[in-house]
């Protein structure tokens, strides 16, 4: 059971690790140093040795459930409220990121399929939305197309 527990986890850490890497072609904002995969938050970004940002990867799904699976879509009914909800419980663990003692964290929410519903265009309501919170970055990274979608950034 163990070897099944750490086989499932080195699987999740090189996800996280492959959609990191597809953030950073992707961003030019992303911040340059040297990066450690880490815990809470998931990486951490030394952009000096002394100075560091923590990323947080988290995934949006049909159930909101953050946990990486490959059957999880983005459901076009999701609202912006279902956005923000999840940024209020990751806001939870700011606290616990902190402890790492990094200078501030992104989020970096990631989705699947997220462009595919003619019903919802994410860059209308973004435009709109004055977003309060902890995180100094938030970024959506449409896994599908690839995408990201700034809903905060590091100048906001």
């Amino acid at each position: 059971m163990a070897r099944h527990k750490k086989a499932h986890l080195s699987a999740q850490k090189a996800a996280e690790k492959n959609f990191l890497d597809q953030l950073i072609r992707l961003y030019p904002g992303f911040p340059r140093g040297r990066i450690v995969q880490s815990e809470s938050p998931d990486f951490l970004v030394y952009t000096t040795p002394r100075r560091k940002i923590g990323i947080e990867l988290t995934r949006l799904t049909r159930n909101s459930d953050t946990t990486f699976t490959g059957e999880d879509h983005f459901h076009p009914g999701f609202s912006m409220e279902a956005i923000q909800e999840l940024i209020r419980n990751k806001e939870a663990k700011m606290e616990l990121y902190r402890k790492n003692g990094v200078e501030g964290v992104w989020l970096v929410i990631l989705v699947e399929r997220f462009s595919q519903s003619p019903s919802f265009n994410l860059r209308n309501h973004v435009d709109h939305w004055d977003l309060s919170t902890l995180f100094k970055v938030v970024l959506i990274l449409d896994l599908s197309i690839p995408a990201v979608y700034e809903i905060k950034t590091p100048a906001s």
